[in-house]
């Protein structure tokens, strides 16, 4: 097997031999486009860490001359790389004080969850579901699991549990999409439209992209609970899981977190309740101008910094929690938001959209429905953050061209980026849930194909209804 030097090595070269060829482009296109055609191999094959490889081609911009250094970083200081680090801190406190752990025991523990095997399935899914709209859908995945897993141990389902527990995978990817926060696609589409002025407030997005994944989360119930029926729920053993109560510590970053979340969705409450009443206008402009959601996650986090935790004079967060958040996505959003942008001042989205664009269905449904469907089988052998930062650019180029609204081609796509379910290596909770169940690839790819094309119509069709 070659290893990742060699290979490295070879898609250098080729970068080199597109860069040479005649291909009749601009000399900043040409150069951007060699420039892509190594970056995207890289994060294809994972030669690098992926946010490693978006400095390195940010820099190689620089030295290419394709943008100025000035141009090509500006984007790692994008307010929404701000939000990033904000929610990652955020993210850090829930999982470190173990608050994710007692919501879902809390739910497990209810009598409600015995009275049948679809309201077990129902509820079992709904955890990970819902708390992968705030949290890292890996993390979520990673701590749900072996607590789910206990509780099946009681059940004698013949093999029937691994459905469940791929299910716990699938919501997590799911509930992801739901909230700006959910997962790092979603933060690139908002961060690239509010570059094209369009802004898309927390609540909006929660509006319309909740519809899309409950609906998902439904389709994705009822085949767990096919493949998986009878599971009987009832004889579950509610001594299984030791349901703990919150400490001060919990309840402080409980409700700084429930805060945020509030502020987050409070301009677009005001921004609806101010149609009814004018006088509301200035209040809501302020909340506009003066509370945008990354600056919201970043005041929510650093407060946590200031508040001792309980018998402590140690901070609820500290310098070594800011170490344990994931920079490398920060790093990969950073650089893939300035190829973006390099891609549209260079020309070569445009040069690319007049190529393919007479190809493609111009009816807007058809369109939406080729491009999710595209996008969901690509992610299935990439990094659902580095396809997104690669056709979140050329889409919007396609949608330009075609007179397709670019909002909801760039949301479309970008939702989609968060729906591959076939393999193993398309997503983190698909290879956690892998790794630790008795999964055949063959089971995976089998439930992962139908939601695949399940999940490609109903992206399209509620982002054409909705946005």
């Amino acid at each position: 097997m070659v290893g990742k030097p060699i290979l490295g090595i070879f898609f250098l070269l080729l970068g080199f031999v597109v860069y040479i060829l005649p291909l009749g482009l601009p000399p900043q296109a040409h150069k951007l486009l060699a420039l892509l055609v190594v970056t995207i191999l890289f994060w294809l094959f994972e030669i690098l860490p992926l946010g490693i490889t978006a400095l390195l081609a940010t820099a190689g911009a620089v030295v290419l001359g394709i943008a100025d250094k000035k141009t090509a970083f500006s984007n790692f200081a994008h307010p929404i790389v701000f939000l990033f680090i904000g929610s990652f801190l955020l993210a850090r406190a829930f999982s470190k004080y173990r608050i994710d752990r007692y919501i879902a025991v809390k739910i497990l523990k209810t009598p409600f969850v015995k009275k049948g095997d679809f309201l077990f399935v129902t509820v079992v899914l709904f955890i990970p579901w819902f708390l992968s709209m705030w949290l890292s859908n890996t993390a979520t995945t990673a701590m749900l699991l072996p607590i789910v897993a206990g509780l099946l141990a009681t059940l004698k389902l013949e093999n029937r549990e691994k459905f469940i527990l791929l299910g716990i995978a699938y919501a997590s990817s799911v509930g992801g999409i739901a909230t700006p926060v959910g997962t790092p696609p979603n933060l690139i589409a908002l961060g690239f439209l509010e570059n094209e002025g369009i802004h898309v407030s927390f609540g909006e997005w929660v509006l319309k992209a909740l519809p899309v994944s409950f609906i998902t989360f439904l389709l994705l119930v009822w085949l767990v609970y096919k493949r998986s029926h009878p599971i009987g729920a009832s004889k579950l053993q509610g001594e299984n899981l030791k349901e703990e109560t919150l400490d001060s510590t919990q309840k402080t970053v409980l409700s700084v977190f429930t805060a945020v979340v509030f502020l987050w969705l409070l301009p677009s409450l005001v921004g609806f309740l101010k149609s009814f009443n004018p006088s509301l206008e200035g209040f809501y402009l302020w909340l506009k101008n003066h509370l945008h959601y990354s600056v919201v996650a970043i005041i929510g986090a650093g407060i946590l910094f200031l508040i001792p935790q309980r018998g402590s004079r140690k901070p609820i967060l500290s310098a070594e929690d800011i170490k344990k958040i994931d920079w490398d996505t920060i790093f990969l959003f950073g650089g893939g938001l300035s190829l973006g942008k390099l891609m549209l001042k260079t020309g070569l989205v445009k040069i690319f959209a007049q190529k393919v664009a007479p190809l493609l269905p111009s009816q807007e449904w058809l369109f939406l429905l080729l491009l999710t469907t595209v996008a969901i089988f690509l992610t299935e052998i990439s990094s659902n953050t580095a396809t997104a930062n690669v056709l979140v650019p050329v889409v919007s180029g396609l949608a330009t061209q075609t007179g397709i609204g670019l909002e909801k081609a760039v949301i479309a796509v970008t939702l989609a980026c968060s729906y591959a379910f076939m393999l193993p290596v398309a997503t983190p909770p698909n290879a956690i849930v892998f790794g630790f169940g008795n999964i055949k690839i063959s089971d995976m790819v089998k439930l992962g194909f139908v939601l695949n094309l399940a999940g490609a119509f109903v992206i399209a069709t509620l982002v054409w209804l909705l946005f």
